[in-house]
């Protein structure tokens, strides 16, 4: 949770559903996604990891901020520039 201004009693507050005043709807966001994240990873904790299943975690854990998910682009250009 590093980088986000919400504390342990909030972050559970808001992984059950409760509605808080004082956090920000970004934060709220995140740590949903991140709760929904872990759901197949637990669901599956026996099974073989694969590229579909990583697509799978990360299109709920980026959900709603990733331009795309359940994607990974293999192929993109990076340029340095001075």
């Amino acid at each position: 949770m590093e980088g986000m201004d919400v504390t342990f009693p909030q972050t559970y507050a808001i992984y059950e559903r409760a509605k808080l005043k004082d956090v920000d709807v970004d934060t709220v966001l995140k740590i949903t996604n991140l709760k929904y994240g872990w759901n197949p990873i637990l669901d599956n904790i026996d099974s073989a990891l694969g590229l579909g299943f990583i697509c799978r975690v990360h299109g709920e854990v980026a959900r709603g901020e990733a331009p795309v998910c359940n994607v990974i682009k293999l192929t993109f250009a990076v340029k340095i520039g001075m």
